[in-house]
């Protein structure tokens, strides 16, 4: 993928510098970090969870870990997880949920909002994480990477949209709402990026973003000077490391906080400094090693590291 230029970058420095100065003045306290529990997004725990839930959960809690984010509620009920996190000692204040099928009969926002947000109201939770861009019904046919490294100007504004609408029922459900970043919303799009559309385009009121510091380091983007950027639009943070930026065709190594080439410190500041109700470790395949290994490792340089700052 090209990366944007030098010229593109301070030109979308310009354009955000109005919204950077109203989230320095929406941004005026200190986020104590040590205080917050140290979450744990359980994807990387999928086949574990599958096998030994129960037992999953209380390694999890274990390491450290207090708090922990859903990617799926895993075919259960909501009172099932609900007791399963208690008996194991953690709580959970977010679940993923898709904007689109990407398979006959899958569920999502566009085809079952309501019985999710029902059933997120049961588990108790306060944000909805949107876990993939919308994706237009004519780029569904094919295999979705690809799908996704397609979408246009136009296409963006379209998520945009659909997000707002998703926002505001989720609202009135009690709910919020907020959007998960992965490569594909950073790569350059005429002088922009469909990450930067998403933050013009979206009523704050009713879309926040989870932030992903992995897929913005993979596409040359510093994940401190963003955060810093969109402090006031940025509500939750999943914090993994990788080994090298995104090559086109390839999967990025992910390895635990502290072992690739994130400079964390400065993303540490940035998020004393920011509006984040909830920062999450996360890894994803393949895994170099073990991957209970690697989340310890990431669970104590993150603590070790928020103490510095």
């Amino acid at each position: 993928m090209a990366d944007l230029s030098r010229r593109d970058l301070l030109t979308m420095a310009s354009a955000g510098a109005l919204m950077l100065s109203r989230v320095n003045r929406a941004v005026s306290s200190s986020v104590d970090l040590v205080s917050m529990p140290v979450g744990l997004e359980l994807y990387p725990l999928n086949e574990e969870l599958a096998k030994d839930p129960e037992g999953t959960l209380r390694k999890v809690a274990e390491i450290g870990f207090r708090r922990v984010e859903l990617p799926s509620l895993y075919g259960a009920k909501p009172e099932q997880i609900k007791q399963m996190l208690v008996k194991a000692g953690l709580d959970c204040i977010s679940a993923g949920t898709l904007s689109n099928p990407l398979a006959p009969g899958m569920r999502s926002l566009e085809t079952h909002a309501e019985e999710i947000f029902a059933e997120f109201r049961e588990l108790g939770v306060t944000y909805i994480v949107n876990l993939l861009p919308p994706l237009p019904a004519s780029k569904r046919a094919g295999p979705v990477e690809s799908a996704y490294d397609t979408l246009t100007v136009a296409d963006w504004h379209e998520a945009a949209a659909f997000l707002n609408e998703m926002g505001r029922k989720a609202r009135a459900h009690g709910l919020r709402l907020a959007h998960h970043n992965h490569h594909y919303e950073f790569s350059p799009l005429e002088r922009t990026t469909g990450f930067e559309i998403l933050i013009r385009a979206t009523d704050p009121a009713f879309v926040e973003f989870e932030l992903d510091c992995a897929f913005v380091a993979a596409m040359g983007f510093d994940p401190a000077a963003m955060l810093r950027r969109h402090a006031a639009r940025i509500a939750l943070l999943h914090l993994k490391d990788i080994e090298a930026r995104k090559v086109a065709g390839k999967p990025l190594q992910m390895v635990a906080l502290g072992q690739g080439i994130i400079n964390w410190p400065p993303v540490f500041r940035a998020m004393r400094r920011s509006n984040i109700k909830q920062y999450y470790i996360e890894l994803e395949p393949p895994f170099k090693k073990p991957v209970f290994d690697s989340l310890t490792d990431s669970y104590r340089y993150l603590v070790t590291g928020l103490k510095k700052v």
